[in-house]
């Protein structure tokens, strides 16, 4: 196979995701003559049989994961590009396969990705997109490799580190505390909430201009953790199970 240049396939992706989208909202698309906003979520290392769209045995309602892939792309031969959390995000953010770039394992990820690669987000803030990350960011801790570095307008989140805890989100380290942009923040709550309430309000601040939000969920990596009444609502005769699916 020949050699395809990274940005050249970066924004072929583009345009056929805008093309895509085009299809079921030509109608307004057109009077705004706009380009599409985008919304990538992560679900951090859960099965994919765990989606009630697919067909096997459930435990499990996934409406909204289910109305997603009615609306869009349902992928059935397709998978991550890495076992671990660095190196797939490392791939995702880049279009490329992160061993081009020597980035393998997910380790503390200090070093981070590699400065000369080029990120979906430095692409789109080109085109005048609004670019925010929300969640799990895990892609590189010193200062030059951190989001606001790499194309993204906007960070809530955390770092580093393949787990975190769901409640205690008191400031710690470089890789666990929670950040507000360049800021380490004490917050409360749990996480996963705290996240979806950062990426609405994105939404809702911009939604007069195009935007690019990038999601990646702590969820569902260890440790197990959820609120009481998420876990109440089921009983798999696993404790662990219950918690997972809540």
């Amino acid at each position: 196979m020949k050699n395809i240049n990274r940005r050249r396939f970066l924004k072929k992706c583009l345009a056929a995701g805008a093309g895509t989208f085009w299809l079921s909202c030509h109608t307004s698309a057109a009077r705004k003559n706009a380009p599409p906003n985008i919304v990538l979520i992560v679900s951090d290392d859960q099965g994919y049989a765990d989606a009630s769209c697919y067909d096997h045995p459930k435990e499990v309602s996934t409406p909204n994961i289910d109305r997603l892939a009615r609306q869009g792309v349902r992928l059935t031969n397709a998978y991550a590009s890495a076992y671990v959390c660095a190196p797939t995000r490392a791939g995702l953010l880049t279009g490329r396969y992160q061993q081009r770039f020597g980035f393998y394992t997910g380790g503390d990820s200090r070093t981070g990705l590699p400065l000369s690669e080029v990120t979906l987000a430095d692409l789109l803030k080109k085109q005048g997109y609004a670019t925010a990350v929300i969640g799990k960011w895990h892609v590189g801790i010193k200062p030059d490799y951190r989001p606001l570095k790499r194309g993204f307008d906007e960070f809530y989140g955390f770092l580093g580190h393949g787990a975190h805890d769901y409640f205690d989100l008191r400031i710690t380290d470089d890789h666990t505390s929670i950040y507000r942009n360049e800021k380490p923040i004490n917050d409360t709550g749990y996480l996963t909430h705290n996240l979806t309430r950062r990426a609405v309000s994105f939404i809702e601040r911009h939604r007069k201009q195009p935007f690019f939000l990038y999601l990646p969920f702590n969820a569902v990596h260890w440790p197990l953790q959820a609120p009481p009444e998420y876990i109440k609502r089921f009983n798999t005769g696993n404790k662990d199970r219950d918690i997972y699916l809540a």
